[in-house]
């Protein structure tokens, strides 16, 4: 089935549509669940209803925001629904991406951009080596280094992937992102294999 971008879901009432994005912001109750998926085009309400879709009420569990999915599912009117009076009733989702369960990454990204989310990472980054380079034997300032470290690569990581997915069409978008998170993670994996060596020398 050929996507549908969401500003043409509209066009493709009562209709059977698969849609591909980011997940913008995703409310998971114990009945219901409504997810915000955004594309280059605009925003469209995914609408579940868990009772009668198990399979997919497990599904969206695993959902975090920012990462990136695929929904197939009927496009319907529905005048209670703020983005255009229209929602997705899905049939299937398909979670091509698990972002890191970090939302205040992705507001500062919303808020600032993903350019300034990556830079303000890296600045985090840099003033953790810091700290723990003048650290000495003092491990209460070791230990506040180590913290700063994995905030400033999970800020990174996040918004470094949503500069790369927006760099590329909207179409490659998914591959894109599968491959540079695979990729940030196998950089990740390697440097702690590395510094373990590097230790042990």
């Amino acid at each position: 089935m050929e996507r549908v971008y969401a500003q043409d879901v509209s066009k493709h009432l009562d209709e059977l549509v698969k849609v591909q994005g980011f997940v913008e912001n995703i409310r998971n109750s114990k009945a219901m669940a409504f997810i915000v998926l955004k594309d280059i085009t605009g925003k469209v309400q995914i609408t579940l209803e868990k009772e009668p879709n198990p399979r997919l009420a497990e599904v969206v569990d695993t959902i975090t925001p920012d990462s990136v999915i695929t929904v197939t599912g009927k496009a319907v009117k529905n005048e209670y629904v703020k983005m255009g009076g229209i929602e997705i009733l899905p049939d299937d989702i398909i979670v091509e991406s698990v972002a890191a369960a970090l939302p205040l990454v992705g507001l500062a990204a919303d808020r600032a951009g993903a350019g300034r989310a990556l830079l303000a990472g890296l600045g985090v980054v840099l003033a953790a080596c810091a700290v723990c380079a003048t650290a000495g034997g003092d491990h209460v300032r070791v230990t506040a280094g180590l913290v700063l470290l994995g905030l400033g690569w999970s800020v990174a990581t996040v918004a470094g992937s949503s500069v790369v997915a927006a760099a590329v069409p909207g179409a490659e978008r998914v591959a894109v992102q599968g491959l540079s998170d695979a990729a940030m993670s196998l950089a990740g994996a390697g440097g702690g294999a590395l510094a373990g060596v590097w230790l042990e020398m």
